[in-house]
């Protein structure tokens, strides 16, 4: 691989400003994704990246800075990035204080300090002292402070913007109310309106991946309707879950026993997203039940 090729993006910044989001983000883009790796070890993955034939042109390292060693490592590298060829960007990201203080105690996490500083307010203080001196080298600085996390996710792909980033991809779950709700769905919506192929003699035995069972279903008036809002609903929905960074989607259709109807309705909408070019998986949870 050429040199110049290879991409190298970092998030820096302090702990609790967002930084498990932004390298997230980058992951769910197709980018290789590197999360605390050790400052002595950054040179040499850089070099094994570099090398002729290496799969990667793409890496996001996530990194933290915990000592005055840790700092001086980071500026001697990221002085010998600023002057070589490499594509190299750095994203900071901050905070305020109190923001950062309210973040920790609601997630009750640890400060990576904390073994030297007890006191959350130190142990920020002295993080952001440790990284004033790397803050220069930014490509990108991001104030976190009045972010959500998806606000973030969406700065992080409007600084960073990728070719061939990987598209959201759309899970369809068929189900039976009477075993409960799938525990992965974003989104559920209920079939048990439309006529029920149990109560026909001939189809009871079968299945909505059947032909007789399908068309039973699907010649329906009601499900016709149904289907077009779903799809309008899909169309709508898709992009816009895609612009805000999410990378994976499911929407679980049931039925009483998630034999039939609800097996039918996926199956229709799983031919419908094929034909748009989306990826998908499909899963009927409870049609062997």
């Amino acid at each position: 691989m050429d040199k110049s090729s290879l991409q190298l993006i970092v998030i820096l910044g302090l702990s609790g400003s967002g930084k498990t989001t932004a390298i997230k983000a980058l992951k769910d883009r197709g980018v290789f994704c590197i999360d605390n790796l050790p400052t002595a070890l950054i040179g040499q993955l850089i070099e094994q990246a570099n090398q002729s034939g290496s799969p990667l042109e793409r890496v996001a390292l996530c990194l933290e800075v915990r000592s005055e060693a840790d700092r001086d490592g980071l500026t001697t590298l990221f002085e010998e990035l600023r002057q070589g060829d490499l594509a190299f960007e750095l994203v900071y990201l901050f905070a305020t204080s109190a923001t950062l203080t309210r973040r920790f105690q609601e997630t009750r996490s640890t400060h990576p300090l904390a073994d030297r500083y007890p006191v959350l307010d130190e142990a920020i203080d002295a993080e952001r002292t440790l990284l004033d001196s790397l803050r220069p080298f930014a490509t990108h600085e991001v104030d976190t402070t009045e972010l959500t996390v998806h606000d973030l996710r969406r700065r992080i792909g409007e600084l960073l913007p990728l070719d061939g980033h990987h598209p959201l991809h759309v899970g369809l779950v068929s189900f039976g109310f009477k075993h409960g709700l799938p525990y992965e769905a974003d989104m559920v919506v209920d079939a048990r309106f439309l006529p029920n192929p149990y109560f026909v003699p001939e189809l009871k035995a079968h299945t909505g991946l059947e032909e007789a069972v399908a068309r039973y279903v699907l010649d329906c008036d009601d499900t016709t309707t149904f289907l077009a809002h779903l799809r309008g609903m899909l169309d709508f929905l898709i992009p816009r879950y895609h612009h805000e960074g999410k990378a994976y989607f499911t929407l679980a259709v049931g039925c009483t026993g998630g034999h039939h109807r609800s097996v039918a309705i996926v199956e229709a909408l799983a031919s419908y997203l094929q034909g748009r070019g989306i990826p998908l998986t499909t899963r009927h949870r409870d049609l062997e039940r």
